[in-house]
């Protein structure tokens, strides 16, 4: 980060790489007691935050200080090792659970208790990532009516744990989907059918859930998982997996259903449960006399792709094309208000405001196209960047105007219609009506080696349902890329600490993460299932990869190791920690199971 001084205008810009500006230069206003308009905080290009650079870090206030206290520059790297230590880390939960369930495998109840490490220092939403975010959504996808969690803090020396891709949605999908593949291998169901049983029905939404923090928008689970197991073929492979066995290969599917809340709003609702920093998204669309239109949004890319996506998304509002469309982001003096990229929100909220706005922009622009066309604004059509008049009234020679003649004639032209003002320049702070929830079925097949512990992915298949697609490409690099972090999290990955409480895992020689042989040929399909809570009908899609690929993983292995008798493994499965459980499976009695 850099922490520039303007000595001549009493201003502090602050380069940092953070993927909420707004947030950052109001926290830094409030520690430094510095006046917030002389404030400036640039996010440049910033490759991935994932949740991790979210959050104000003791150097961002410290380089700030320091610029301010000295009046010149200061700037500062992090290391790979101090990044290691000092960055925010994820996941560290352990979960005791109980489940009540009929012997026909319908589930009537679920109690936990989760114990959460914060670390040794409480950043932003460190304790809000265990209870509202983990524990409000046990139930997963599932209609279960009794609902009893209990959230411990826990204070420890390690570095503060905080949000991290998902945060808080993958550790209670993790304890749902382990929990219903455990209840059908008792009650000897396919864990396909045992879902089905399960389901929250389609003409049940919007869905109460009864931990009563959230309503669920939309869903039709099981057409996403029939539409999943179709791809992959699952009666066949169930075949091809009893073949293999008898042959003594261990083959194993895995599924995994998930849902998640996105978009973090509306600013009561998160108030509730004490996020109380609101909850809209800032959008302002300006029309310049060319007819070329900015976008100004509250958010900050990371890697996600909004210059595309918002582009598409305000060209579809104002009937123009996207290369008519500039996005300015990531600047807190080029763009007044936002609160930044998080919880897959930019699209459900930025991308909202964006189209609510673009609407604005263009009713204003039929207003002057009809008193241009000497025609009433109810009589104006608007289509190929060219606005028409149904019924004209004469006084006009115009047979239409374009987008540009209407972009020129609100800053020029001296008649504009009375009561509207020159120019076209509109603003938008947009407060969802609820939280959007997509959700999806992910499935894997693995060929595990007891002899070894070794872990071969076969087959992976991801079926999302994020309402309709704005940018399919995009949408299919944000799947990729959470399937690549949720692999990690399930086979490699975890920050370790000796018994003095030092990091053992702080470079990349002692922590492992996933490189491309790690990764099969990943299938991505798509069911659309609109929310009524947003205009457009979008979901977010950027965290659903990283919440349903671990348990689908473990799901697998677990399948796969069922002859042996083994039935719970913890992440991540090292080999070493297969091979030495399915010793121990093999020489204790064998537990009641196995996939039918």
């Amino acid at each position: 980060m850099l922490a520039d001084y303007d000595d001549r205008m009493a201003t502090v810009t602050v380069h940092s790489s953070t993927q909420s500006p707004h947030i950052i230069k109001r926290m830094l206003a409030e520690v430094l007691s510095f006046p917030e308009h002389r404030l400036r905080v640039v996010a440049p290009d910033v490759g991935g935050g994932f949740g991790s650079k979210l959050h104000l870090y003791p150097e961002e206030v410290l380089l700030t200080a320091l610029a301010i206290r000295l009046r010149r520059a200061v700037r500062w790297t992090a290391t790979r090792s101090e990044d290691f230590k000092a960055t925010n880390h994820g996941r560290d939960h352990v979960q005791d659970v109980e489940l009540c369930a009929t012997a026909d495998g319908i589930i009537t109840g679920i109690k936990a208790t989760l114990f959460a490490n914060l670390g040794a220092y409480v950043s932003g939403m460190a304790a809000g990532v265990p209870t509202a975010n983990c524990a409000f959504m046990l139930t997963g996808v599932y209609r279960i009516p009794n609902v009893h969690v209990d959230t411990l803090g826990v204070l420890t020396n390690t570095s503060r744990v905080d949000t991290y891709r998902g945060a808080g949605r993958p550790e209670a999908t993790y304890l749902i989907e382990r929990m219903v593949d455990q209840l059908a291998r008792q009650l000897r169901i396919d864990p396909a059918e045992i879902r089905r049983r399960n389901f929250i029905p389609p003409d049940a939404f919007p869905y109460p859930v009864p931990t009563g923090a959230f309503v669920f928008d939309s869903g039709n689970y099981q057409h996403n998982l029939d539409t999943a197991l179709g791809i992959v073929g699952y009666d066949q492979l169930r075949g091809e997996q009893a073949q293999l066995r008898r042959r003594g290969r261990y083959r194993g599917i895995g599924l995994a259903t998930y849902t998640e809340f996105t978009g973090l709003g509306p600013g009561w609702a998160n108030a509730q449960v004490g996020f109380s920093f609101g909850g809209w998204e800032y959008a302002r669309v300006l029309v310049h006399p060319t007819g070329r239109v900015s976008v100004h949004v509250g958010s900050a890319d990371h890697g996600q792709g909004h210059a595309t996506s918002y582009a598409q998304i305000a060209a579809d509002a104002l009937g123009l094309r996207p290369e008519d469309i500039d996005i300015v982001e990531g600047d807190t003096a080029r763009v007044e208000f936002g609160l930044g990229t998080f919880n897959s929100r930019s699209m459900p909220v930025g991308g909202s405001a964006v189209h609510e706005c673009s609407q604005k922009v263009l009713a204003k622009a039929r207003r002057i196209a009809a008193h241009a066309l000497g025609a009433a604004v109810e009589d104006v059509q608007y289509e190929a960047a060219v606005f028409t008049a149904s019924k004209p009234t004469g006084s006009s020679p115009r047979d239409g105007v374009t987008w540009e003649e209407v972009a020129r004639l609100a800053h020029f032209v001296p008649d504009i219609p009375p009561g509207i003002e020159p120019g076209l320049d509109e603003r938008v702070f947009y407060d969802p009506k609820g939280l959007a929830f997509p959700f999806g079925t992910y499935i894997a097949v693995v060929d595990v080696d007891p002899a070894t512990g070794d872990i071969t992915i076969d087959r992976f298949l991801a079926v999302d349902d994020c309402g309709p697609l704005i940018n399919p490409m995009l949408a299919r690099g944000q799947v990729h890329g959470g399937i690549a972090q949720g692999l990690g999290q399930a086979l490699l990955e975890g920050a370790r600490y000796d018994d003095a409480g030092c990091l053992v895992s702080g470079n990349w020689t002692t922590y492992a993460f996933p490189r491309a042989q790690h990764l099969p040929r990943l299938e991505t399909a798509h069911t659309v299932t609109p929310s009524p809570f947003t205009p457009l009908g979008i979901k977010g899609i950027g965290e659903a990869g990283a919440i349903a690929t671990p348990p689908a993983i473990v799901n697998a292995v677990l399948d796969a190791l069922a002859p042996l008798g083994v039935t719970h493994l913890d992440m991540p499965l090292h080999p070493e920690q297969v091979l030495a459980d399915s010793r121990q499976a093999t020489t204790d009695s064998r537990p009641l199971g196995g996939t039918p």
